[in-house]
This record gives C-alpha cells, structure tokens and sequence, in this order.
C-alpha cells in the first residue's frame, strides 16, 4: 500500500537483553553506593559494562505496528560491546550507549561483510574522533587515489598551507590506509570531493563518518546507513533534544541508491539504552518514542499552498492591503464570449484547490472562488496597476 519508492529500507534499532541490562543497572547503583565521592565509576566498573547488542527490526517500511510477529530480532556482534555511564545534575549515575562507539564498531562489522556503509553522528568531533579510531577496528586496504583525486588533494593541500592541516591523513608513499573518511561542514570543497569519490569507488574506503546536518542530498551508495542519537545537545536551551522527523527520515533514506542499490539497511543506535524482553514481548518505552517518528512515511512535511492563506484572507474581507491585493490584481479578466472566467480556471487549478478536492472540501473551493471573483470587481487599483 506504500506510495512507490525506487528503493526500499529495512529499517532497525539497537537493543540490549532486558537481563543483561537490569544487571548492569545493579552494578552502577552499587558503584554509586560504594564511591560516593567520585564523579564518574571507577575504571574497574567502567569495564565490565558489557552488553550485547541486538538488532530490532521491521518487516516492514514503516514501524507502524507494535505486533512481535512484525520484527526480527538479530544479533548484530560476536561479542558483548562497552556501554558507558552518564551522570544525571542531581548527581544519578545511569547507563548510557556509548553510541559512537558502537556505531564504529558495527560500521566495522558491515564494511568487514563487504558493505558500503555510511555513519551519521552529531558533531565534527565526532566525526573526525571515529575516523582517527577507525583504523584499529579493522585492517585496512592500500588505497591509490587517481590522478583526479590527486589534483583535489594537491588543490586542498595548497589551500590550507600543507598536507598536516588537511582532514585526511596519506601514508608517506601517497595511499590512504585509514579505511574510512569523513563527510562535514568544514571540509573544503575539494577535500569533500576525494571523500566521496573515494568512497563512491568500488576498491575505494567502504566507511564514511558524516555529520547529520549533511544529510539532506548526499546521494551516495551507501548500503549500510547507521544514525548514531537521535538527539544532540542544543546550546540554547542548554540540554539535548530529539532530532526532529524529517531529520531522522532524511538520514534513513541515504541507505540505497536508485539504479545501482535497490535494497538498503538502516541501524539506530539510540540516544538512550533500550532493552528488550523477547520472551515477555516487552520493551523500553523510549522505543515507543522512535516509532512515532518511523511510523510515518518518508513524505512526512506537509506542503500547502501558500495561495489557500491569501483566499481565505479574501473571504474573511481582508482584499485592499498586502497578498490579497496583489493577487487580485493579477487575477485575469473575463472575456467576452467566454464560458468559463480565466479568474476562477485559475484558481481552481492551484494546488490548495487540488488538496480541498482531494479532501472532499469543494465548498472550500467554490466560496473561495465566489469571494475572489467579487473582490475583484470592487478592487479600487490605478490604472498601472491593472493586470494587463
């Protein structure tokens, strides 16, 4: 029933055992108890907070239903992952992902399977931490650039006085060995065009870190895509906010490429630990929180016709100052001979008449072109200013 799309996502969440994660829980309440005066769990707690992490995903496009026999629930790791711990203002020690992490680990794991994967965290740090520690998740090819994306680097390197202040970092002989690149708003243009042909290249890097806000157009074969958060700390109000929908949707669906990659997976790895009780069905309800926003389709910002504002404006009267005088003056006259009026064929085709019909709302339609008509008329314009 789903409106056409040239490629489709499997879209999935990291959880974590509900027993794993009830034990973990007990230990940092007992660290808590036991080292009252630190700010942070010793190191020795900090280490032995290993879950594995599991993948929650849909049988279908959108999570639009909370029936089990509609997920599969898949191991993502051979083995169990560090969550790391966060600490509340009034001083509550409590588990949290340690996203990034994890992500780099799993991106490590796809790209090990042969899959072109594509990492959204929330900063340029980020970005550029998980490339710097990328190297020791995976043994990396020797990748030769070719003679175009020598001349970006040459053009970058001249640019920023020196290949040690560029982003990507070459061995001595000229070859890339990290395996991975990032994608951000502080990349030269050229720097930007060597990250994505290195990564568009079939023997070239299968990881690329990007910033979120990046999201938005990157048309790149990625098979793979994992959001690591889906909230970021927001200066103004001074603590973290969920990502909006159309943020979050957007990123999903860079997994897949029309006309080279029908199919596509995408990961979250959340902002909160979720665990998952697979026997007793149940799970966190910060879960619930993400299918509200992957419950929906990818068209989810609504678009009006900015024309449907300025008609009821002129039905409520308003038609001698701003946009209703305007449009009223542009609006066609009548012609002699003529069946239908220009003025209300136009209207009538507008996309705001088009969403009134589709809604079953002609009423809408036809006072709107009854007051548009009338107003017309009594439209008291200078000769100038008359629609020619």
């Amino acid at each position: 029933d789903l409106n056409w799309k040239p490629t489709r996502q499997v879209r999935g969440c990291v959880v974590y055992p509900a027993e794993q994660i009830g034990a973990l829980k007990a230990v940092v309440a007992q660290a808590r108890i036991d080292y009252p005066d630190h700010s942070s769990p010793p190191v020795s707690v900090k280490n032995a907070l290993l879950a594995q992490p599991f993948g929650l995903f849909s049988l279908l496009q959108a999570w639009s239903t909370t029936d089990r026999s509609d997920y599969a629930l898949l191991q993502l790791l051979g083995d169990g992952r560090l969550l790391s711990v966060g600490r509340s203002k009034g001083g509550y020690w409590y588990l949290t992902p340690n996203g990034n992490e994890t992500s780099s680990v799993i991106a490590a794991a796809a790209a090990s399977a042969g899959m072109k994967t594509l990492v959204f965290v929330q900063t340029t740090v980020f970005c550029e931490s998980c490339v710097k520690g990328y190297p020791a998740r995976i043994a990396a090819s020797q990748i030769t650039l070719t003679e175009e994306e020598q001349h970006w680097r040459s053009l970058a390197e001249e640019e920023m006085g020196g290949a040690d202040y560029c982003y990507m970092k070459l061995a001595a002989d000229g070859t890339l060995r990290t395996g991975s690149a990032s994608h951000h708003a502080l990349l030269l243009r050229e720097e930007r065009e060597l990250h994505e042909s290195l990564f568009r290249r079939p023997d070239g890097i299968r990881v690329l870190f990007a910033t979120s806000t990046l999201a938005q157009g990157m048309n790149l074969p990625s098979e793979v895509v994992i959001i690591s958060g889906d909230s970021r700390f927001d200066p103004q109000a001074d603590k973290m906010q969920k990502l909006e929908a159309h943020e979050l949707l957007n990123a999903a669906g860079r997994a897949g490429r029309a006309g080279e990659g029908a199919q596509g997976v995408v990961l979250l790895v959340p902002s909160k630990v979720i665990d998952f009780d697979d026997q007793n069905n149940q799970i966190s309800d910060h879960w619930m929180d993400l299918q509200a926003i992957f419950e929906q389709a990818d068209q989810c910002l609504v678009i009006d016709d900015p024309l449907k504002v300025v008609l009821d404006r002129i039905h409520d009267g308003v038609t001698q100052t701003g946009a209703s005088a305007y449009l009223l003056s542009k609006l066609p006259l009548a012609i002699a001979g003529t069946d239908d009026d220009p003025a209300a064929v136009l209207i009538s085709r507008s996309f705001g008449a088009y969403r009134a019909l589709v809604a079953a709302d002609a009423d809408w339609l036809d006072t709107r072109v009854a007051s548009a008509l009338a107003a017309r008329t009594n439209l008291e314009l200078s000769e100038p200013d008359r629609w020619i």
